[in-house]
């Protein structure tokens, strides 16, 4: 094939949606390249195109692999690449160390390597520490450190925002997952609620930010509002399995709370058979601990029940030592109804604030 073919080949891909057949088309065009003696350039900017690819796709543990060389090579010749190159390696280092959470044979020194390096980096390109702050927060609340997440939150927070910061609707969506899981809910639904009425260019969005405030909507009693997160969000989860793969815990986890067991089960099935090959070993049992639909046991002990149709067989994926178990990272325990009552009430939180009760069992099946 010509140069004008794997280039062709390469602007075709890029117009494809995210998925698999934008992926195979960049990958094809990359090995092309390669065997058509393209320049150094053009294959380090393939590169970069297929790990963007990768990330939206589904794909975190190919992305990193295309990344590291992607930096390697520029390390070895950054005037070669230049100004703009650099801008996105520093961009897309932020994907890398925000999908190391979901791979527990990553060692967390290894992680915490990455994040000095990324802050080293930023520094020395005079860029804002907005987002080192706010992945520092992510891995301190993935492992339960609470006063750690909480410090780079503030951190965060007032860390002035430049172009290396994420979009409009990406920084309070994040920042409203970590106050729900402080339980401050109705800070979280001031922090990312009025993005939604704005105009939102990114790929991300809204689903993120629905997704960030169902949990909200349940703890502050706007039940109709969660009912229209859930089944807004699921719409576009279902259609991109594998890249939402994560992110189907939380309609499992509004199903369970509001009495939609039934529903919740039938989303579980209908996803099932994407865990024979998730894009990362804990995404799909790491979205929350949920009630009837997570393991029963420790998961330290490589075993788990379910009343659903996982088999009783299936054991829990490896984990990190520096990781603890769903209770102790999520700070939940079991979910009971008080006597004579159908509704379902929240558990204890360590957080700020106290939880309120749960809608009564409701029907919302129409989230296909």
């Amino acid at each position: 094939m010509t140069e004008l073919n794997w280039r062709t080949l390469t602007q075709q891909s890029l117009v494809l949606p995210y998925g698999r057949a934008r992926t195979t088309g960049l990958e094809k065009a990359l090995d092309l390249a390669i065997r058509g003696g393209a320049t150094e350039e053009d294959v380090f900017h393939l590169r970069m195109s297929l790990t963007e690819a990768y990330k939206y796709g589904g794909e975190p543990a190919r992305a990193m692999t295309t990344f590291t060389r992607c930096l390697t090579a520029f390390d070895a010749d950054p005037a070669r690449y230049g100004p703009e190159a650099h801008h996105r390696l520093l961009w897309q280092f932020k994907w890398i160390i925000a999908a190391l959470t979901d791979f527990p044979e990553i060692p967390l020194d290894r992680t915490y390597a990455l994040l000095d390096d990324m802050e080293r980096r930023y520094r020395e390109s005079g860029y804002s520490l907005h987002p080192v702050h706010g992945l520092r927060c992510q891995v301190a609340r993935h492992i339960g450190d609470v006063a750690t997440a909480d410090a780079e939150f503030e951190r965060w927070r007032t860390a002035p925002q430049d172009e290396s910061s994420d979009c409009a609707g990406c920084v309070p969506t994040a920042m409203a997952f970590h106050l729900a899981w402080r339980g401050a809910h109705a800070e979280a639904i001031a922090i990312a609620e009025p993005v939604l009425s704005g105009e939102l260019t990114c790929v991300e969005q809204p689903q993120g930010i629905l997704s960030a405030l169902i949990e909200p909507y349940l703890r502050t009693g706007r039940y109709e509002a969660a009912v229209d997160a859930h089944r807004r969000t699921y719409r576009v989860h279902r259609r991109y399995e594998t890249r939402y793969l994560f992110s189907l815990g939380t309609h499992l986890f509004f199903c369970a709370v509001t009495g939609n067991h039934a529903r919740g089960l039938e989303l579980l099935e209908r996803h099932l058979g994407a865990l024979d090959a998730p894009p990362a070993r804990w995404t799909p049992w790491s979205s929350r601990p949920l009630p009837r639909y997570c393991w029963t046991g420790s998961p330290h002990a490589g075993t788990a029940t379910s009343p659903c149709a996982v088999p009783r067989t299936r054991t829990a994926p490896p984990r990190s030592s520096a990781s603890p178990n769903c209770a102790t990272r999520c700070g939940t325990t079991p979910w009971r109804s008080p006597p004579g009552s159908t509704r379902a009430t929240a558990p204890p939180r360590r957080a700020r604030g106290s939880a309120t009760a749960l809608p009564p069992n409701r029907s919302w099946r129409n989230s296909r």
